[in-house]
């Protein structure tokens, strides 16, 4: 049976190669229905995060087309965050365009808003930034390796708010996750989810 709604995203015989570099994948072939998930898995190097910029639209193609039903506005992006220390004079709460709206979501609580940038842990800053994208109401987020180094806390509840982005009542939203991870089929359930291994 064909789903009711086309598919908000098209990967149509996608070739992608590290930039001057070797193929790392080629006749890429997926169709993104709302409500689904894109799963990227792969050992390190194997071309999870240059797919992601393909799909994002940094990197250009050689071969195949990406087709997007979702205006590049309305997609959300938390890249990698790395581990060095970085010295930025801020508080989480600046980063977000509505504090007290962001802790509806669940991601943050009150205390964490007034802690410098500098002083948070990677959970707390991955949290605040995914706080910022599903403030803005994005009808495709776009995940690279959000469980990382995270303690199992921010990993709960990170899951949860990409479960619940998914389950949306007027879900015409996809989510697209680059990890190595394998909790997230089981989390989200296979039936959600569609898996690319490079």
């Amino acid at each position: 049976m064909k789903p009711a709604s086309p598919p908000l995203l098209i990967l149509d015989r996608v070739m992608i190669r590290v930039p001057k570099g070797p193929v790392l994948a080629e006749n890429l072939n997926v169709e993104l229905y709302p409500g689904k998930a894109l799963l990227i898995r792969g050992a390190n190097g194997s071309g999870k995060t240059t797919l992601l910029k393909a799909l994002l639209g940094m990197l250009l193609l050689e071969k195949g087309q990406v087709k997007w039903q979702i205006p590049a506005h309305r997609r959300g992006y938390l890249p990698q965050l790395q581990a060095q220390q970085t010295h930025l004079p801020f508080l989480l709460s600046d980063i977000l365009s509505s504090p007290t709206a962001s802790l509806a979501l669940g991601l943050l609580e009150a205390r964490h808003l007034k802690t410098p940038w500098n002083a948070a842990s990677g959970g707390e800053r991955k949290r605040a930034l995914l706080s910022r994208i599903l403030l803005e109401e994005p009808e495709a987020l776009i995940l690279d390796e959000p469980l990382n180094h995270l303690d199992q806390e921010s990993r709960r509840l990170i899951i949860y708010q990409v479960k619940a982005f998914l389950a949306h009542r007027n879900a015409h939203r996809v989510a697209i996750i680059v990890s190595h991870d394998s909790s997230w089929e089981e989390e989200l359930g296979k039936d959600a989810c569609v898996r690319v291994e490079l």
